[in-house]
């Protein structure tokens, strides 16, 4: 938003509605470790089928990530989103219905095709309509209520599952998704500045030039391209610990307390509330916001080597918690601020096809991550239970992956070829 001038209330309101749109995802995104073990035992499905099943939100989510990032710059956010809120409810009531794991894959892949706009459309959204020196706050309660449906989303889920079962389950979300999506319509009138840039964009082949302009954006310009790496190496190592192994690994170093363990991991999603918080709160980063980001990704990179040296060492329960929610919270920190780094070099009208492919580098890390130390950790355990030693080979791998960052600040300090 260029200039001083005040948004709108509907502005607000469809920021708002973006905002509720991307904490759907996390419910969704959680729903298949809420669901899948009870079916796997039911329909007899062995570990790699459910996993597979588990697997396909992510992958689709991932892939789509730069043709939504193009579709938010040419048709407007408020319009993309509502379209994937409905196609997001349409896999919903497939995966609620479903008899077999045929249709429970299918009903996995279109909620992950639906969702994959929520967090683009977002910050294309605020990128355009809003004040671009309060990006990071716009940002942090972004990422702040979606990280609230992560912490919060399992218990209400497993509640209504089992009050009402899976089918009356999944067919409630996708009628709130749905009615999420009729409001964006409604309101999407007021998407003005979105509206006139998308009319601006017309012509046969508009997507595919937009992501290849994205594509080259970040290829000319060593400042974008650092960002791009430090966010995909800052999310594969948080999600292959939130998303994956953070129960396992603190119940694999102390065993017999499963709610304790499960405490740990939830810790890393409060850190990284606050993380997000902190960042969206402070009013003193403005145009330093590259030298916050270089103070972030030091702290999350020497705090995942500390919480591997004191898992291996099995250090006092209490401050493995601390250093895991340290990790959440410097990750929450560099996230925020790089998504205002990266609209801030971005080419004008590509933002959403430049956070597209970020968000995708973002998912393809995180597949790695957790691909990897998934054989690690079997290759090393030789059993059915997990044995510690082979989480700190694993994890030792990925904060390998963690300290990449910290490789990148020279550049991000450089001077941007963006155009920008």
């Amino acid at each position: 938003m260029q200039g001083s001038r005040k948004p709108s209330i509907g502005e607000y309101l469809i920021f708002a509605c973006l905002v509720l749109a991307y904490f759907v995802t996390f419910f969704f995104r959680v729903s298949a470790s809420v669901v899948l073990p009870a079916l796997s035992v039911e329909w007899g499905m062995d570990a790699a089928l459910a996993g597979f099943i588990s697997s396909l939100y992510f992958y689709t989510y991932g892939l789509m990530q730069p043709i939504s990032g193009a579709l938010s710059d040419r048709f407007g956010p408020s319009t993309v989103v509502a379209a994937g809120l409905v196609l997001g409810s349409l896999g919903s009531v497939i995966f609620g219905l479903a008899k077999g794991p045929a249709l429970l894959a299918l009903g996995r892949l279109v909620i992950g095709l639906g969702l994959s706009p929520m967090l683009t459309g977002v910050l294309v959204f605020q990128g355009t309509h809003f004040d671009k020196s309060k990006y990071a706050l716009y940002s942090g309660i972004t990422f702040f209520v979606g990280n609230v449906g992560a912490v919060v989303a399992v218990t209400p889920l497993g509640m209504a599952l089992d009050t009402w079962g899976r089918g009356a389950s999944f067919i409630a979300m996708a009628v709130v998704s749905s009615a999420l999506a009729l409001v964006l319509v409604f309101l999407r009138r007021h998407d003005t500045l979105s509206s006139e840039r998308a009319g601006a964009s017309e012509g046969k082949g508009m997507l595919t030039k937009k992501m290849a302009g994205a594509f080259r954006a970040i290829k000319e310009s060593r400042q974008l391209a650092a960002a791009c790496v430090m966010w995909g190496a800052i999310l594969g190592p948080l999600l292959a610990l939130q998303g994956l192994w953070a129960v396992s690994w603190c119940d694999a170093v102390y065993p017999g307390d499963l709610a304790a363990a499960r405490l740990w991991a939830t810790m890393i999603g409060i850190g990284i509330m606050v993380g997000n918080i902190l960042t969206a709160a402070s009013k003193s980063i403005g145009t330093k916001k590259r030298k916050a980001v270089s103070y972030g990704v030091v702290v999350y990179a020497v705090s995942w080597a500390l919480l591997c040296v004191l898992m291996q060492i099995k250090a006092p329960y209490v401050i493995t918690m601390a250093l895991a929610s340290l990790v959440g919270a410097s990750a929450g920190v560099s996230h925020t601020l790089l998504t205002a780094v990266v609209d801030e070099l971005s080419p004008k009208g590509e933002g959403g096809s430049v956070f597209g492919l970020v968000n995708m580098i973002g998912f393809a890390l995180t597949i790695l991550s957790q691909s990897l130390t998934g054989f690690v950790i079997n290759a090393m355990s030789g059993g059915s239970v997990y044995a510690p030693k082979a989480f700190t080979a694993a994890f030792a791998i990925i904060a390998l992956i963690a300290a990449v960052p910290v490789l990148c600040i020279k550049a991000l300090a450089g001077r941007s070829m963006s155009g920008k």
